[in-house]
């Protein structure tokens, strides 16, 4: 985490996005196929042993190596990963690894 995302109240960003996301997901009619999770990713999803079908990475961007290497013995063979801001300089060593690793 750099100092900029240290200063920043996590809590009201997942607020204000839970409402938005809730109210989308509704409005699409897809509320008995999505999960909404609040709180720390790393520790909401360590637990959970569900195959995951689509993992949209779109949070701390420092966080989206160790949560993808904390998740992927979760992913299916046609999972769906999608990654925002993935040009961002905290988000780097993501695309790096998937660069370099030929099992992916």
């Amino acid at each position: 985490m750099n100092a900029t995302q240290e200063n920043r109240p996590r809590e009201v960003f997942q607020n204000c996005n839970l409402k938005h996301a809730a109210l989308n997901i509704s409005e699409a009619g897809l509320e008995t196929y999505v999960e909404i999770r609040v709180g720390d990713a790393m520790q909401t999803l360590k637990e959970d042993t569900a195959p995951i079908d689509l993992l949209f990475l779109d949070g701390w961007k420092d966080l989206y190596l160790p949560l993808f290497q904390m998740l992927e013995s979760r992913f299916q063979r046609d999972t769906i990963i999608y990654a925002d801001n993935i040009d961002m300089d905290d988000s780097q060593p993501y695309p790096k690894c998937l660069i370099d690793n030929e099992n992916v």
